[in-house]
């Protein structure tokens, strides 16, 4: 985290933050006196558990806080490390040193090596020869298996690997002790174990015996011995499966040929090798072990050979980007050198560990392909040039496209780094540049998906690393090839890390090299940020780029050869788009070139191809089209659709209608691509008089668009019925529109299938007006939808006398089909426009009435399904519709726009949405609200929307998410006491309070509490007609599945916060009987579970009220249901009326019956079979002096 991402939790004043404040110095790290309170005070923090730990938390935070930018510490870097190793020596020695304090100061400590790294924290670290005894014997009083204080040890031992290279003689310190071992011994001792842990002291262990072992009185001594310990720790471990001491032997081995010395380390490397290479580490399951093999296999293939550069390697001379830019004509002199004389002999071995390293580039692991790179990187330096040669034709030979994308990778990885070590000769070009530009469009598909990212994302780095090391006269030849393949990846690519890659080498190139084509303008507009979105890519960057004939034909040549048929549906629609916008760059090439190729690839067996075919078929022909239409252009109609184009094409349309191109899933592919075909099709008027349509080429596509209107999905049915107006403005459709829309209304009503319903009612709504204006089809389309919209299952001629007038919720079937009707007539009124199109579809003010009405029912839809609230799809459409149909009537100034009644109506059906339970539901009905009543063309004058709009501000209104319901309902329920609002806020927020979902429960129980109380404590009246109408809410919806539960938490709620204890309740009608009678009635006719347990709370909360007649019903209530036939509903109840009866004593005669009824309900086993609970339920009706139940019997007859 950067510090300008965490100055809002710092409380920092943003400008004074140094990174983001250019005037103030670049070195400033303001939490420095905080750290150094933080760091005084540590010995009084930790007396505490809650002062250690927000101590802490502070510490960390700050250090987190500058992550991204830790050099800003650096100057204070040194007094903290002090601070800390002071705290540390000062506690060590007292005689009862604090470990919590050391291991806290170690914590501290440790968060440093985290932000800083540990290389440059070890440099602060004191180490002076003292410091070597006191550092160890700590370090020997830790527990290597404590957990907790890890981050100690991983410190010690850090500290240690700085001591322990201070060159003095370590039988000095043995002179000084008592020990029987010597300091050596002792230090083994201690150390070893922590190479086998399996936390970072390992790390720090490895680094400190790597340390240790180079110092000069170490070599004879314990080298040979500590080598052959290591060899054999790695044998025993890798035959054991021992997965942490063979990582931690590899890393001591590692960091021994990293920090020591070559000609200590030479007689070490032939065992070394050979034992290594014997255990086939390269085929460990781990990548860590196979990293850590690579890494060891490098360095022993380094210590062959001495230390020196290659004479022969290419050194580039100025790298200054303003010399390369002024100067684009500079001569490039021979960098490199003759065939050097390497005296040298190459040891046999070396063979070996490049062919290792080679496979290491193979490897399925990133971390192991890039450290085997770099491997090859350095060995290839000591080598001489022929060698060099024959490792670069190795690297090359793995660019096979038998080889999978991890050897692609590691190869690039690999020329990468040959390149930036100037190990890549300018006379090698020619065969690794092809290399490269096959690599940055590398895409190999595997299932539904594919794998090469990695390969185009290092293939743009080998691109960025030519660009640093040669001369522009060196690159010059492969310019305009490697500049448009890093275009066509950054524009094109559909992974963005590959396009932003392309994008920063070509911006290299082009500052490095000084000649790429049009470098300065493309960077300009083609930046890091322009290339995140794809859309903009291929829509905008792209054509752009074409513009600037270097770069034109490479572009649609690869669009031709690897995006128009690419494996992901969306690159293929983008493609077959930026074909349409690129066309009129180069219309003879698209028409010649580019067009006969598609249509020989009309008929492949490839579904993907087929796919993309269509599609870019469609988007060429149209955008020749469109510049046939031009002025002064008409003779461009018969050079690009001459007879033998238009003969193709024919034979291309008769193809794509064979059955055998639809079957099975590819037909959910291809029937969208048809259709979108014909649309474009439809739209190419200069084409249809070369074409020559006939009566057999319309029957067939009439035929084909049907049965994608009977198509069971959706996706499919919206294609045909976009493509359906285009498709009817052809010529032989204009005197056919009423046998058309007859054939479709009766289709509509005879059908017994929900999804051929929706798929009629999408094409009556996408007729074309030209249609709608005659023989009275609008308002035949507009009833026929209407009826759709309300009825349920079943064909609509068998519901001609039962159409619903309002969906019920047993009505759960068919959902879809009347969202689709609502969705049609919004479509279908988007035609009307103006009052004349109103008296050419003869429509009147009754017809918006009737769709008012339809509108409302829909917003009444709670039809439930397995899937929960499916009615709540009807819901949505609905509200956006009524928006849709508002606003509409105001523009055709229609006189239900100005009824207020109607508007309020609908503001009132909106809020009850606003408040319920589904986010998406109330997040469209916010919106929709906010809408129309900040719409500018409703005249809402009135004092009721004045007040909406105080609380609803229009700007506010823009920034909410209206998903979020301890946003909105707050809002909404202060209109709870408006009376034309009231019932729906009500039916809302009950329905709300009834909610599984925990966030929108408490966010409608407080806002509903809140508001009810604030109610209560304005008037009396207006909370009496508010608990008048919740009573009318129960008595209507208690038998409605949807509410009754909802209803009942909703009345207990209000139970539980007294406000029946309100006098106001119960002047001249008791409201808590009326209800506790209404549910005593209700609860006699239910056997839903959850409705049960809420009945029950109910019961239990209303024993509360001193009111004999609600204790004696209640406890009756109480006592039928301890009978209950379920146990869960029995078990339940005894756990509620135990916990209301501790609260009720004066229901017993003494303090014994008390007692004793709390031990039967809390101690009865209430699974037990009914003949053994009925008897412990008598005796609790005797105890609370309540009637035992009798079961009634029926007489017989």
């Amino acid at each position: 985290m950067s510090p300008s991402a965490a100055n809002k939790n710092l409380d920092i004043d943003e400008e004074d933050l140094c990174c983001t404040n250019k005037k103030t110095h670049f070195y400033e790290f303001k939490e420095h006196e905080q750290v150094k309170k933080l760091l005084d005070n540590l010995a009084e923090n930790i007396k505490e558990l809650r002062s250690r730990e927000r101590s802490y938390e502070q510490f960390r935070f700050i250090c987190d806080t500058y992550q991204e930018q830790p050099h800003l510490i650096d100057p204070f870097l040194s007094d903290i490390v002090d601070k800390i190793i002071s705290t540390v020596k000062q506690e060590t020695q007292k005689e009862s040193p604090s470990k919590l304090l050391i291991d806290q100061a170690f914590k501290y400590m440790h968060c440093l090596a985290k932000m800083r790294g540990y290389k440059r924290i070890v440099q602060y670290l004191p180490h002076e020869i003292t410091d070597f005894e006191p550092v160890l014997k700590l370090l020997e009083s830790q527990d290597p298996r404590n957990s907790e204080s890890w981050e100690t040890r991983f410190i010690l031992l850090l500290w240690l690997s700085i001591i322990c290279i201070v060159p003095f003689d370590l039988e000095r310190f043995d002179a000084n002790d008592n020990q029987t071992d010597s300091i050596l011994n002792r230090f083994l001792k201690i150390t070893m174990p922590y190479l086998f842990v399996s936390d970072k002291c390992q790390d720090a262990c490895a680094l400190l015996l790597s340390k240790f072992m180079s110092r000069r009185d170490i070599q004879t001594k314990v080298l040979p011995m500590f080598f052959a310990q290591l060899i054999q720790h790695m044998q025993e471990s890798a035959k054991s499966g021992d997965k942490f001491k063979l990582l931690g032997t590899l890393k001591c081995i590692s960091s021994l040929y990293k920090n020591g010395k070559r000609e200590d380390l030479l007689s070490y490397t032939l065992p070394t090798l050979k034992n290594i290479v014997e255990l086939n580490l390269l085929s460990s399951k781990l990548a860590i072990v196979r990293k850590y093999y690579i890494k060891i296999i490098q360095r022993v293939g380094m210590t062959f050979f001495k230390v020196k550069i290659a004479k022969w390697r290419y050194e580039r001379g100025s790298r200054s980007l303003m010399n390369n830019v002024k100067s684009m004509q500079t001569s490039s002199s021979n960098k490199t050198q003759s065939e050097d004389d390497y005296e040298e002999e190459i040891p046999g071995e070396i063979e070996e560990i490049i062919e290792q390293l080679l496979c290491g580039l193979k490897d399925p692991d990133t971390i192991v392909r890039w450290s085997s790179a770099k491997g090859i990187g350095r060995i290839t330096n000591r080598l001489s040039q022929e060698n060099a040669d024959d490792i670069l034709q190795s690297l090359l030979e793995l660019f096979s496209f038998v080889e999978d994308d991890s050897a692609w990778h590691g190869g690039c990885l690999a020329i990468a780094e040959l390149g930036r070590r100037g190990l890549l000769l300018p006379q090698q070009l020619k065969s690794v540049v092809p290399i490269i530009l096959k690599a940055l469009v590398f895409d190999k598909k595997l299932g539904n998906y594919s794998m090469g990212r990695n390969v185009r994302d290092a293939a743009c780095y080998v691109c960025w690393s030519m660009a640093r090391a040669f001369e522009p006269d060196v690159i010059k030849p492969y310019v305009n090839e490697i500049a448009g393949a890093l275009l066509i990846v950054s524009v094109f690519d559909r992974e963005v890390n590959c396009r932003r890659a392309a994008s920063a080498s070509f911006q290299e190139n082009v500052g490095r090299q000084g000649q790429f084509p049009h470098g300065i303008d493309i960077l300009t507009k083609c930046d890091y940020y322009a290339v995140g979105q794809i859309q903009n890519c291929f829509l905008d960057l792209a054509i752009y780029i074409a513009s600037f004939d270097e770069y034109r034909q490479q572009i649609i040549e690869h669009l031709m050869e690897h995006k128009f048929n690419h494996w992901d549906q969306t690159i293929r629609e983008l493609t077959s788009e930026c074909l349409n916008k690129l066309t009129p760059l180069c219309p003879d090439y698209m028409a010649f070139v580019v067009l006969p190729s598609l249509i020989k690839h009309s008929t492949s067996i490839d579904l993907n191809t087929r796919h993309g075919v269509l599609l870019s078929m469609a988007q060429l022909i149209y955008a020749l089209s469109e510049l046939t239409n031009s002025p002064h252009q008409e003779n461009l109609a018969d050079k690009y659709f001459n007879e033998d184009f238009t003969s193709k094409l024919r034979q291309v349309l008769t193809e794509i209608f064979d059955e055998k191109f639809f079957r099975g899933s590819g037909g959910e592919l291809m029937r969208p691509a048809v259709c979108f075909f014909l649309k474009k099709f439809s739209l190419c008027k200069q084409l249809h008089k070369q074409f020559k349509l006939d009566q057999n080429f319309t029957e067939e596509c009439e035929k084909f668009l049907i049965q994608c209107i009977e198509h069971n999905k959706e996706s499919v049915q919206l294609s045909a019925a976009e493509a359906l107006p285009f498709y009817c403005d052809l010529p032989p459709y204009h005197q056919s529109e009423l046998a058309l829309v007859d054939l479709f209304i009766k289709n509509l009503r005879q059908t017994s299938k929900d999804y051929v319903r929706s798929g009629y009612s999408f094409a009556l709504g996408y007729l074309p007006s030209f249609f709608l204006a005659k023989n009275d089809n609008f308002r035949k389309i507009s009833s026929i939808l209407i009826s759709a919209s309300k009825c349920g299952s079943g064909a609509m001629d068998d519901q001609t006398n039962k159409s619903l007038t309002k969906p019920t919720e047993t009505d759960s079937t068919w959902v879809q089909a009347r969202r689709d009707a609502i969705k049609s007539l919004t479509w279908l009124f988007k035609s009307v426009n103006n009052a004349d199109d109103m008296k050419k579809f003869n429509l009147n003010e009754s017809d918006f009435s009737e769709l008012f009405e339809s509108f409302f029912i829909g917003l009444d839809d709670y039809s439930n399904d397995s899937k929960g609230d499916s009615g709540s799809l009807v819901r949505e459409v609905s509200m956006e519709a009524l928006e849709f149909l508002l606003s509409l009537s105001a523009r055709l100034n229609l006189k239900l726009a100005s009824d207020t009644k109607l508007v309020e109506r609908i503001l009132a059906g909106l809020m009850q949405q606003s408040v319920e339970r589904i986010d998406r539901t109330r997040c469209i009905a916010g919106k929709t609200f906010c809408a129309i009543l900040h719409n500018t063309e409703l005249k809402l004058d009135s004092d009721s929307f004045t007040e909406l709009r105080k609380v609803f501000v229009k700007e506010e209104c823009d920034k909410i998410d209206w998903n979020l319901a301890y946003v909105s309902m707050p809002m909404f329920v202060k209109f709870l006491n408006a009376k034309q609002f009231q019932t729906n806020l009500l039916i809302g927020f009950v329905y709300s309070i009834g909610s599984l979902t925990e966030s929108v429960v408490k966010s409608a129980t407080s806002s509903f509490i809140k508001q009810l109380k604030q109610i209560e404590a304005d008037s009396d009246q207006d909370f009496r007609e508010l608990m008048d109408k919740l009573f009318a809410l129960c008595k209507v919806h208690l038998k409605v599945d949807r509410l009754s539960g909802s209803l009942i938490k909703t009345i207990d709620l209000l139970v539980q916060n007294e406000f029946f204890s309100n006098p106001i309740l119960n002047t001249d009608k008791n409201y808590p009987l009326e209800f506790l009678n209404l549910f005593l009635e209700n609860v006699k006719q239910t056997k839903d579970m959850q409705r049960l347990v809420s009945y029950t709370d109910f019961f239990c909360d209303m024993l509360q009220f001193d009111d004999e007649k609600i204790r004696k019903n209640t406890m009756i209530r109480l006592m039928i249901q301890l009978c209950h036939q379920y146990s869960r509903i029995r078990k339940v109840t005894a756990s509620n009326l135990f916990e209301a009866l501790i609260n009720l004593p004066d229901l017993f005669q003494s303090d014994d019956d008390n007692a004793e009824c709390i031990a039967l309900l809390t101690e009865t086993d209430w699974d037990q079979p009914m003949s053994v609970i009925r008897p412990i339920r008598n005796r609790i009706c005797e105890l609370t002096n309540t009637p035992k139940p009798v079961i009634k019997t029926n007489p017989i007859k």
